[in-house]
């Protein structure tokens, strides 16, 4: 299809957005072009260009990310890949050259048999051992995603999140099932949910009873909790050395009935960790029912912290896949040096 460039004014569809922004996208879908060009202010963020190369018949991937590996308005590429047209050595030294400036997030299509078949008849290529692809991101340092909804998810977490220095996560939330359900899934996805404290616990059992709460880690505060004092336990956790994120559950109907406007409370989340903080802050919606009331709070409450940065997940377990990858790339960074 082409090239998309908001600063340029290049387009290969109608109606894309004008806003530019740091993330570059490369892919072989035409479809899938479009859609993430239309899709990604949705989510938060905009394009630097975005490249359609189709069955790369004169300049294919490669090429691509070696422009994009220099390009000062790329902070972030994305790929979506079937196939590579030249040899893979080529492929594979350039990502270890790209990913120690920048991070390179993959979604790699024809992973199983039918997809495999797909490939061979969308592009015409190979689409490659999916066991080789991962042994490809070990060695390199790129982020491999599964799917359209990971990658848009991926993008985010390496705009506004800091790496994680270590997998430890604080859950806060208001009741048992929720807590056991978000640290099932956190270690699922292999974070860690450790114990926090007896200093912070002490310090949080001074406006937070023990009674019908936990005040460990998973942090379940049932009754006791409210937005203000979610706010003043994240206070407490970034100071705690061996947690690198904090995991919380939103609820933007409940903001709203007890009073409280949407920016007041974005504002409470995006300044209730300390500007030097190197801690994510991790928020996770919960909603109760579709009820006009609550869709429109929801809808508010994204809006909201989309302006400030703020990531909001649909699932636990789509918010760990992030912080996890985000904390493996960090990782082979430190190992590289």
């Amino acid at each position: 299809m082409g090239i998309y460039s908001p600063k340029g004014r290049i387009a290969f569809t109608h109606r894309l957005p004008l806003e530019t922004g740091p993330v570059a996208f490369i892919s072989q879908s035409g479809g899938l072009a479009s859609r993430h060009s239309h899709v990604g202010i949705v989510n938060g963020y905009s394009f630097s260009k975005v490249i359609s190369v189709g069955n790369q018949i004169d300049l294919d991937l490669v090429d691509f990310l070696n422009y994009f590996r220099t390009d000062p308005d790329t902070k972030v590429i994305s790929m979506y890949i079937e196939n590579l047209k030249r040899s893979g050595n080529d492929f594979v030294q350039l990502l270890k050259e790209t990913t120690k400036e920048k991070p390179v997030i993959i979604w790699k299509g024809g992973k199983l048999k039918a997809g495999h078949g797909a490939v061979m008849s969308h592009t015409g290529g190979l689409a490659g051992n999916i066991k080789l692809w991962s042994a490809m991101a070990n060695q390199t340092g790129a982020i491999l995603v599964n799917n359209f909804e990971e990658l848009t998810e991926m993008i985010q977490a390496c705009l506004y999140y800091n790496i994680p220095q270590n997998l430890g996560t604080a859950i806060i939330t208001g009741g048992g099932g929720p807590a056991v359900e978000m640290t099932d899934e956190c270690e699922a996805y292999g974070l860690e949910v450790p114990k926090i404290t007896e200093k912070a616990q002490r310090m949080i059992n001074e406006f937070i009873p023990e009674v019908n709460s936990n005040l460990s880690n998973p942090l379940e505060f049932g009754a006791n909790g409210g937005h203000q004092n979610t706010i003043k336990v994240i206070n407490i956790l970034d100071k705690e050395p061996h947690i690198s994120s904090i995991m919380i559950t939103n609820n933007p109907e409940r903001y709203a009935a007890r009073g409280l406007s949407m920016d007041e409370v974005v504002d409470n989340l995006a300044n209730a960790l300390s500007p030097n903080s190197e801690k994510n802050l991790i928020s996770i919606h919960m909603s109760f029912g579709q009820r006009k009331e609550t869709v429109d709070a929801v809808n508010a409450f994204y809006s909201k912290a989309k302006e400030k940065g703020i990531i909001i997940y649909k699932s636990v377990g789509a918010a760990a896949k992030c912080i996890h990858r985000l904390w493996t790339y960090g990782n082979y960074l430190k190992n590289r040096k």
